[in-house]
């Protein structure tokens, strides 16, 4: 696939602020975990979850995709600019949202399962991996680039790619968490205060950059 894979692959996890606290004190969890935060403020589109519940993972762990927790490769999601007009379920605008960021080296090395996929885990066109030489299987220069949208005929294929989703098995620890970026520096100042409120340390960025 076009494009060069990072030396150092970092992976993506969005989502509400107002989830950061249950996160930061039980890690992240799957949808089909025991452990659920009471107050969980859901970004995802309901007609995208109901599938997300039955695609089956055909590699090892196996299980369905809701039994993992799901990271994107790049910034920029398709998903995000749905929220940023107004196209999701949920009420909530961009600056909302926050990236808790890790790399795959971190997950390995927290000796977690994982699964990826050469594009939105539900498509059918999709494959599925669970060993990192075939992260050259994914197209790097659409994860990264400035443009994603389908235009045919030459761009059929490229919001499919862009959302191509690094899976940790059912949980991932707060520990493997490297940082977290934000839209604004109100922003920052809120989430700085609420890890610190928590006892945790974790650096803050803001990074204007990755939101649209």
């Amino acid at each position: 696939m076009p494009g060069q894979v990072p030396e150092v692959v970092k992976i993506f996890r969005i989502t509400h602020y107002k989830n950061l606290k249950f996160i930061l004190e039980n890690g992240l969890h799957c949808p089909t975990s025991k452990t659920k935060d009471a107050a969980f403020v859901n970004i995802g589109k309901k007609d995208i979850i109901q599938k997300r519940e039955s695609k089956e993972i055909e590699v090892a762990p196996y299980g369905r995709i809701h039994d993992y927790v799901s990271f994107y490769f790049g910034p920029r999601s398709p998903m995000l600019y749905s929220i940023h007009n107004g196209n999701s379920d949920t009420d909530c605008s961009q600056a909302d949202i926050i990236y808790l960021v890790s790399t795959i080296p971190e997950i390995i090395a927290a000796n977690l399962q994982f699964v990826f996929t050469t594009g939105q885990a539900i498509m059918e066109l999709s494959t599925q991996h669970n060993d990192t030489r075939h992260l050259s299987k994914l197209n790097w220069e659409i994860i990264f680039g400035k443009y994603w949208f389908d235009r045919p005929p030459e761009y059929i294929d490229r919001m499919r790619q862009r959302m191509a989703e690094f899976l940790v098995y059912k949980h991932v620890p707060i520990t493997t968490i490297l940082g977290i970026g934000v839209m604004n520096e109100s922003m920052k100042d809120k989430i700085e205060r609420l890890i610190s409120n928590e006892g945790k340390k974790l650096e803050v960025r803001v990074k204007s950059d990755w939101y649209y």
